[in-house]
């Protein structure tokens, strides 16, 4: 049992950083569709996306 429930937190967390990238990409688009700058604003988002991952590397 010990080790299903090892398995399922790691599922969440995998899929908490996926949310946060969907998340940093969507408003990339939409706010580099409002600035003519498509390129620049998914580039925004997926550094949004990511920060979380970084943040919270160094935490056990």
């Amino acid at each position: 049992m010990g080790m299903q429930d090892n398995k399922d937190k790691n599922k969440k967390k995998d899929h908490s950083s996926n949310n946060y990238l969907a998340v940093g990409l969507s408003l990339g688009v939409a706010f580099g569709l409002l600035l003519d700058d498509l390129a620049l604003g998914i580039a925004c988002g997926v550094i949004v996306g990511c920060l979380p991952n970084f943040k919270n590397r160094g935490k056990k």
